[in-house]
């Protein structure tokens, strides 16, 4: 019993002298006191609550763990594809010098053709100049 219930229980027995009033008093404490109780115990809906909200926080680690792990896969794949990025610009680079060559080797060849086709004259030129005397 709590100390104002007795106190009230004990000025009320003095004052009126009465014992009923007496058990009114004790009742209205065990009702508070049942209240009380009642306050104090979980409550069903709440805990089922807690228990939720604890899944939900077992959920969000993983998620949270997860989109970690993929943010790092995504580093991982963006570095990658920069790098092949960097290599296909130095294949490229490659492939233009490799095509300027071929173009100047072209130029070259046709240069030479033309050279072999006017010396390949110039030497039957001369084979008839020296069969004719």
């Amino acid at each position: 019993m709590s100390p104002t219930a007795a106190t009230l229980i004990a000025l009320a027995t003095v004052v009126f002298g009465s014992p009923v009033l007496s058990k009114l008093l004790e009742a209205f404490e065990r009702r508070s006191q049942r209240k009380r109780d009642d306050a104090a115990a979980p409550d069903p809906e709440i805990e089922g609550l807690k228990r939720r909200n604890g899944q939900l926080a077992e959920a969000l680690q993983y998620d949270e763990a997860r989109v970690a792990q993929l943010e790092e896969d995504l580093d991982e794949r963006t570095s990658r594809l920069r790098a092949e990025e960097a290599r296909n610009d130095e294949l490229r680079e490659q492939l233009v010098k490799s095509r300027e060559q071929t173009e100047a080797l072209r130029v070259d060849v046709a240069a030479m053709t033309t050279q072999i086709r006017e010396l390949t004259a110039e030497v039957a030129l001369l084979r008839g100049q020296i069969e004719r005397g």
